[in-house]
C-alpha cells in the first residue's frame, strides 16, 4: 500500500526528478515542456510546495520510500469563483501503473478537498488520448461538460482535450 501525503518544501528535488520523468515520458499529459521545467530554479518548486497557500497543494505517492505518483488541487482565489478548484499534474511512473496508485491519490485529494467544507467543483482537463485517466475520472465521479478541440498543439499535432467536473 502506497503512503500518500502532501508534499513539502524538503520534497522538491524529487519531486522536480518525477515531473521531468512525466514531462519527458508522457508528453501528450501536460502543458508543460521538459526543456522549459528543466529552467524552473529548485528554489521556485520549494517555494511551490512549501504550503499549502489558498488552498493549494500537491500530494505525493511513494512506494518502498520513492515518489511515484503526484497530484496538485489549486484552489480558486477569485471570491466569485472560491467555491471551486482544478486538479492539475496527475502522474503515476509506469513502474508503479495498475496497482490502484492513481485512485488513491485521487480519493485523497477529494477527500481533502470535501474536508474544507465549502469547496463545491473539482475540475479537471484530460486529453483525449489518456484513456486509463479518463475512465478513472470517470469511475470517480467526474463527467464531461466541455470538449476543447485542438486545445493543445504539439510538434504540429492538435490534441482535444475534455473538461470534466466533479460536484461535491
Amino acid at each position: 500500500m502506497p503512503e500518500i501525503r502532501v508534499l513539502s518544501a524538503a520534497d522538491a528535488p524529487i519531486y522536480r526528478e518525477v515531473r521531468l520523468n512525466a514531462l519527458t515520458h508522457d508528453p501528450n499529459a501536460f502543458l508543460v515542456d521538459p526543456d522549459q521545467y528543466r529552467q524552473v530554479p529548485l528554489e521556485t518548486i520549494e517555494g511551490q510546495l512549501s504550503s499549502e497557500l489558498n488552498g493549494k497543494f500537491t500530494l505525493g505517492a511513494f512506494l518502498d520510500g520513492g515518489l511515484v505518483g503526484m497530484c496538485t488541487f489549486i484552489r480558486e482565489t477569485h471570491p466569485k469563483i472560491r467555491h471551486k478548484g482544478k486538479v492539475v499534474a496527475v502522474y503515476v511512473a509506469p513502474a508503479a501503473r495498475g496497482q490502484g496508485m492513481a485512485r488513491s491519490l485521487m480519493e485523497t485529494l477529494i477527500a481533502r478537498v470535501r474536508s474544507y467544507g465549502d469547496v463545491e467543483q473539482i475540475q479537471l482537463g484530460v486529453s483525449h488520448t489518456q484513456i486509463a485517466a479518463q475512465q478513472l475520472y470517470t469511475s470517480l465521479g467526474f463527467v464531461v461538460f466541455g470538449l476543447e478541440k485542438k486545445a493543445i498543439k504539439q510538434n504540429g499535432q492538435y490534441l482535444d482535450e475534455e473538461w470534466r467536473v466533479l460536484e461535491l
